[in-house]
């Protein structure tokens, strides 16, 4: 995406990856609770159903990879520039010769040459990662990656039906519907960030605040959790000012790791400090 996403657009299009992720785990936990309500427990067709969906996805996608062309950079890259005029027109829906479309272009070639004349120094990738400009690009955007995964979001996709059961939401089906809140709390996060508050405040503002609610509330959270029986107990709870803190924990974790972390790695990581020598490790993390 940051690759052929044009400079202007480039943070918007980037949280789309975060919005796409979320949109797909909305429609996972709600199709989770589809099954659940639709087939008996005793049928094997309410697991087997979701899983077989899965698939669908990367079906579409194999399929896309046939009809979509190289990136004007690729092309770029090995000379091939009237190939790189054509990508780039698909790209942008417009006819080759506009000024536009020439004038980025340009950029790419321009790019492009740059690349080329650092490969002929034999400027390689350990010679410049050594550079305490590159060294520090680099353990910024891989520490926020890091920082994404361990902060408790995938703890939460996986455990949230029996933080919920545990806090007195003892139904599967119950709990399955507060998990597909859950979902759609996350999704209108990307898309809010995406469309919204990416243009208002800068990414350090967003950084800051989101990891602060969320280290609040993932510490709110543990500790109620404490409190509650253990999950082979849980259909016996009974909900309590606990189990609602806990609940509105988890949904407040999700908004602002939606506005934060969730987006804003993959957007600092990939689109605003990569060196272009470095671009291939830098999307890899």
């Amino acid at each position: 995406i940051s690759e052929i996403s044009p400079p202007s657009e480039r943070g918007m299009l980037m949280s789309g990856y975060q919005t796409a992720l979320q949109l797909s785990a909305l429609v996972g936990f709600w199709g989770a609770y589809a099954s659940h309500a639709t087939f008996l427990s005793s049928s094997p067709l309410q697991w087997q159903l979701p899983v077989a969906v899965q698939l669908l996805p990367g079906v579409f996608l194999l399929l896309g990879t046939f009809l979509i062309p190289e990136t004007p950079r690729f092309y770029a890259e090995r000379g091939q520039f009237d190939d790189a005029e054509g990508s780039l027109a698909w790209l942008r829906a417009l006819p080759p010769g506009d000024l536009e479309l020439e004038r980025e272009l340009g950029e790419i070639r321009e790019a492009a040459e740059a690349s080329e004349l650092l490969q002929s120094e034999k400027r390689g990738f350990f010679s410049e990662a050594r550079k305490r400009g590159v060294r520090k690009r680099l353990g910024v955007g891989i520490g926020l990656m890091i920082a994404q995964n361990m902060v408790g979001l995938n703890a939460l996709n996986y455990y949230a039906p029996v933080i919920f059961m545990s806090a007195g939401f003892t139904s599967v089906s119950s709990s399955l519907f507060l998990t597909g809140l859950f979902g759609v709390v996350k999704l209108i996060s990307a898309i809010a960030f995406m469309f919204v508050f990416v243009r208002i405040r800068g990414n350090r503002f967003w950084l800051k605040l989101g990891s602060a609610i969320c280290g609040i509330s993932m510490l709110v959270l543990a500790y109620y959790v404490r409190l509650m029986p253990p999950p082979d107990q849980a259909h016996e709870a009974k909900l309590t000012f606990g189990g609602v803190v806990s609940v509105a924990m988890v949904y407040i974790f999700a908004l602002f790791f939606g506005l934060s972390l969730g987006p804003i790695s993959w957007n600092i990581v990939i689109a605003s400090i990569t060196p272009r020598l470095l671009a291939s490790v830098g999307w890899a993390t």
